[in-house]
């Protein structure tokens, strides 16, 4: 079925687009596993898009920014999803592994 809104198409791209930097992540680290960087900016990239999906299918903003934290806390703050402290950490940790993002 094909996507009918812009929110719809822009979800279903996102969802596809993380899928693969999963993938890819997956092969780097079977076949690579030196190259740890670029497996964990294909899990950063992955997980920001999965947090905007989200955040579109909550019919929020989803900024274009790499912060994996301030994603999390707009949909903390939209009581759509409570992230533990844990889960807030890693994020803080892969959030270092995107394109120029500073997490402070």
């Amino acid at each position: 079925m094909q996507p009918s809104t812009p929110e719809q198409q822009r979800v279903d791209i996102l969802m596809r687009r993380a899928d693969r930097d999963i993938q890819v992540a997956e092969l780097i680290v079977c076949s690579s596993p030196h190259l740890y960087e670029d497996a964990g900016f294909h899990c950063q990239q992955a997980v920001e898009k999965y947090l905007k999906v989200v955040l579109i299918a909550s019919a929020l903003p989803a900024p274009f920014m790499h912060s994996l934290v301030v994603l999390m806390d707009s949909l903390r703050q939209a009581s759509i999803v409570a992230f533990t402290q844990d889960e807030t950490d890693e994020a803080t940790i892969l959030t270092d592994f995107a394109v120029g993002c500073a997490t402070s």
